[in-house]
């Protein structure tokens, strides 16, 4: 909760920034690539990064993904991740009333993919091990700022999306009874906190 407070907080600073920098000057180009890290990511023992890259004024095309550094263990739970990565790919789609891609509010659509290796303690059948692989999509809303002449981005952004979960070497009683009903919901929420450079 503390983390969805923050990241509507920064959401709403970056939305007034963008609203009180002056209207862009047409004839300056802006930078077409950026690379990010999510600084959300940190805590959860994740390597994650961004590649956008703009490909006309309104539009512009990002891969993300994730890789977990080594094993943690699932608050509230018995399951330990032993092995997690992820696939984002995003279309966005800029604003054009102040500023031209890849700065400005914006919408995107995406889809992501996710694979988890996981043990978990079961009380009546002893240590089980897992995997889960996750297909999916949504849509979100964005703010992304450049500062430094343009070189430095900071990029807020939050959005529902859609997610089929297959799982594969776990019992039905770990999947009903474990964090799952908490942690691998159809409908969930993707939000984060990016920051990198423009090039």
């Amino acid at each position: 909760m503390r983390k969805v407070c923050v990241l509507v907080l920064t959401f709403l600073l970056l939305v007034g920034i963008g609203k009180a920098q002056p209207v862009m000057n047409q004839s300056k180009p802006i930078s077409k690539n950026v690379f990010k890290v999510n600084l959300l990511s940190v805590s959860a023992r994740l390597l994650s990064g961004f590649y956008e890259r703009k490909v006309s004024q309104r539009l512009s095309v990002q891969l993300g993904g994730n890789y977990q550094v080594r094993e943690r263990e699932i608050i509230f739970s018995r399951s330990t991740l032993t092995k997690a990565y992820t696939f984002i790919p995003e279309v966005r789609i800029y604003s054009l009333a102040r500023h031209q891609a890849p700065k400005g509010v914006y919408l995107a659509s995406f889809a992501r993919y996710r694979y988890l290796e996981m043990e978990t303690e079961n009380s009546g059948l002893g240590k089980e091990y897992g995997k889960i692989k996750s297909y999916g999509g949504g849509v979100l809303a964005g703010v992304h700022a450049l500062f430094l002449d343009d070189h430095l981005s900071l990029d807020c952004f939050l959005g529902p999306h859609l997610t089929k979960h297959d799982f594969e070497g776990l019992s039905r009683e770990t999947v009903k009874y474990d964090y799952f009903s908490l942690l691998f919901n159809t409908l969930d929420i993707r939000f984060g906190i990016t920051a990198g450079i423009a090039f």
